[in-house]
This record gives structure tokens, C-alpha cells and sequence, in this order.
């Protein structure tokens, strides 16, 4: 039994009614996050990335190989920002993804927008932990309407091009495929 106006004190820390409270007369004080890692996300391309080819028009190709090493703490990466360079239309390349080493396609499938630049995210995001490197491709379709004799080259144009939700990004940019 609670006397009217007495504090209620709840030991579920999960209890979030923040109008319920405010409206009865309390305080809601908001949750403070603070990030969870202070790694460094190293971006390069693999030594090993595909070399440059003919990709017949319809058919799909590997663009780049490239690794992602964390240094100094855990980091998560959250998306990717694949940008196309060369002679080719945007309108030229379809389905551009990331895929893994054994080839599974990690994260959503990009489109080129006006900027030649595809979003690759991840849900979840990317985990890797301090120490550890992880390799991807990046993987794309070449239309079947494709002009023939252009070139495309896959990769990443600049540090702001990977979005990490902990950690910070590094690497030497732009860094491109064969």
C-alpha cells in the first residue's frame, strides 16, 4: 500500500514510461550512451583483388578485394559508400554489393545514385574485433544495354565513405580495384 503522492521506486530498469512519469509529477532522466569502442578500422585493397577484365554485357563481375583490419579496440561497421570511377554511365552497373570471401552477400544492394556512389549497409553491422582483418569483395552486374568498351572501377573514394558505428576509420583513400 502506497500513501498518495509517496515515491515509487521500480527495480525493472527497463520501465521507460517517460510521459506516464512526467505527467504524474516525476523526473525522467535520459539514458546516457557512451561508445563502445575507441578501435581503429583500417580499409585497404587486398593484394590479391581481381585484375581489370572484360565483363560481357548481362554478367557479373568481382570489382575490388579489399580487407578491413581493427587496431586498438573492437569496431563496428555500420555501411559502405561504393563509388564508381572510369568511363561508364552509373546506369551501366546494377546490383552492387559486398560479398565475403566465400561468396554470401553481406549487407542490402546498392544502386549508383547522381554522385556514382552505391550504399551498402549492414544489419547487423560488421563486428571485428581489435587484432582481427576481414576480407570482402565488391561485386557488381554490367547491364545487358551496357556501350561497349567503357570501364568501371569499383571501390572507395574517401575516409567518409565508411560509416562505423564504433570506432574510427582509416586507410589511404580513394582506393580502387584493378
Amino acid at each position: 500500500t502506497y500513501t498518495a503522492g509517496a515515491e515509487i521506486v521500480t527495480a525493472n530498469a527497463s520501465f521507460t514510461d517517460a510521459a506516464e512519469i512526467t505527467a504524474k509529477g516525476g523526473a525522467v532522466t535520459p539514458p546516457t550512451t557512451t561508445p563502445t569502442s575507441t578501435g581503429t578500422l583500417n580499409a585497404a585493397v587486398a593484394s590479391d583483388t581481381p585484375a581489370s577484365a572484360s565483363v560481357a554485357t548481362g554478367g557479373n563481375a568481382n570489382f575490388t578485394k579489399f580487407t578491413l583490419s581493427a587496431t586498438g579496440g573492437d569496431v563496428k561497421v555500420k555501411s559502405l559508400y561504393v563509388t564508381r570511377d572510369g568511363f561508364s554511365a552509373n546506369s551501366s552497373l546494377t546490383n552492387i554489393k559486398v560479398i565475403d570471401e566465400g561468396g554470401a552477400p553481406v549487407g542490402s544492394i546498392g544502386s549508383l545514385n547522381a554522385n556514382s556512389k552505391a550504399l551498402i549497409s549492414f544489419i547487423p553491422s560488421i563486428s571485428i574485433k581489435s587484432g582481427e582483418t576481414k576480407t570482402y569483395l565488391v561485386r557488381a552486374g554490367v547491364v545487358s544495354t551496357a556501350q561497349a568498351g567503357n570501364t568501371a572501377r569499383l571501390g572507395f573514394a574517401a575516409t567518409a565513405d565508411v560509416v562505423l558505428e564504433s570506432g574510427t576509420a582509416g586507410g589511404a583513400y580513394p582506393m580502387y580495384g584493378n
